[in-house]
């Protein structure tokens, strides 16, 4: 006689491993398509002719302070478009070191679970520059800046020094000396270190109290620091002692080279004349044009002025107008007009074609959503500077 009990059991018994064998199925394939270097970004544009040819060089520039080699052709492979506003970039494909990528998944593992990340599908490539280039701490780590400035001086000014005494500086609200390596190798050329404080170099009362530092990347760009008396990194200057700011500051003042003197100086005995150094500056920028001439790569150093288009990215997002707003929300102009009617507008003086703009912290506060909150300042002291390691 059949067995139908004995049949129901096998039946059910299959039924079970097949649900089973699908959802492992199922899992392994997620874990093999998840990247935890590739992030959606949203781009946003901020006025009318904005083209995607601007923002692509806008974000080579970006991802070159960052660390980025940009091997030739990689940046067009790491994108992946979702619709024309919409794309995924794995940063994997940009040339970064592992340390750098994995400091790069945390900051993309906070940002997906964004209330903006769920709701948009992506995050504002704006908000991702401001989180990782502009804010100190994260452009610190993705960098791998040394965290202590003994170890970056023993690294590079161990042996023979220059220093040049700055008696009128543009940054120092007193003195300022200047650092750099006698060596004229390529990595001790673009070495310079400022150290600012209080009284007179010629005198001998003067008093360090901040370092501030440029030096070489292996991709021909240049990464900025600021360190406290005690050799601890900082995310900013003191404004009591310096205006240098941020390293974003850094960035957009030095424009990727070594910058020469803006003011007449008086020439210290023991100390190199401002002639001197003037001409060690040139040495420095010719070196790294060579340097940067001999990469292969997706950025252009040549064309100095398209960093500009880096600075809009940051400037239009920090500063949007009722344009960029509304394409945020995926409102109409006028619709996020009148959420934002009780907030001042004002223009950007060297970008009027912006037109009125508003700031980004209290826009934030008027969103429909809820995301990660930024820094007040790409160039200047943050009472929020965000650290999410």
């Amino acid at each position: 006689m059949f067995d139908w009990m004995q049949l129901a059991r096998i039946c059910i018994y299959l039924s079970i491993v097949w649900v089973v064998f699908t959802e492992v199925r199922c899992v392994k394939g997620k874990a093999a398509d998840y990247n935890p270097w590739s992030i959606s970004l949203r781009w946003i544009p901020a006025y009318q002719d904005e083209s995607w040819d601007n923002v692509r060089t806008g974000l080579l520039w970006s991802f070159s302070f960052l660390g980025a080699t940009l091997p030739a052709g990689s940046f067009d492979a790491s994108v992946t478009w979702k619709n024309d506003r919409l794309f995924t970039c794995d940063f994997s494909k940009l040339g970064f070191k592992k340390e750098a990528l994995l400091s790069l998944q945390v900051i993309f593992d906070r940002l997906k679970a964004s209330e903006e990340y769920s709701a948009k599908g992506g995050i504002d490539l704006g908000r991702l520059l401001m989180l990782t280039i502009y804010s100190s701490n994260h452009y610190y780590r993705i960098t791998g800046m040394h965290a202590s400035y003994n170890t970056l001086n023993e690294l590079h000014l161990s042996d023979s020094i220059l220093q040049l005494a700055l008696t009128h500086s543009a940054v120092a609200s007193e003195n300022r000396l200047i650092n750099m390596p006698a060596a004229t190798n390529s990595a001790s050329l673009a070495f310079y270190s400022a150290s600012e404080g209080t009284g007179s170099i010629a005198d001998s009362s003067f008093a360090t109290q901040i370092h501030e530092t440029m030096e070489l990347m292996p991709n021909g760009q240049l990464r900025f620091a600021i360190y406290d008396l005690q050799g601890i990194l900082m995310p900013s200057a003191n404004a009591v002692i310096s205006a240098a700011g941020k390293p974003g500051k850094c960035m957009w003042c030095h424009e990727s080279k070594a910058l020469t003197l803006f003011q007449e100086q008086d020439d210290v005995p023991g100390y190199l004349t401002a002639q001197e150094f003037v001409e060690r500056v040139a040495l420095t920028n010719e070196e790294l044009t060579e340097i940067r001439n001999a990469l292969s790569t997706d950025l252009v150093f040549a064309n100095q002025s398209d960093h500009t288009q880096s600075e809009l990215l940051y400037i239009s997002f920090m500063e949007p107008s009722a344009y960029r707003i509304a394409n945020e929300w995926g409102r109409t102009i006028d619709e996020a007009t009148i959420v934002l009617a009780d907030l001042p507008t004002h223009e950007y003086p060297e970008f009027p074609f912006l037109g009125l703009l508003y700031q980004r912290e209290t826009v934030d506060l008027l969103a429909p959503y809820k995301t990660e909150r930024v820094p007040e300042s790409v160039r200047e002291y943050s009472f929020y500077e965000p650290d999410f390691f």
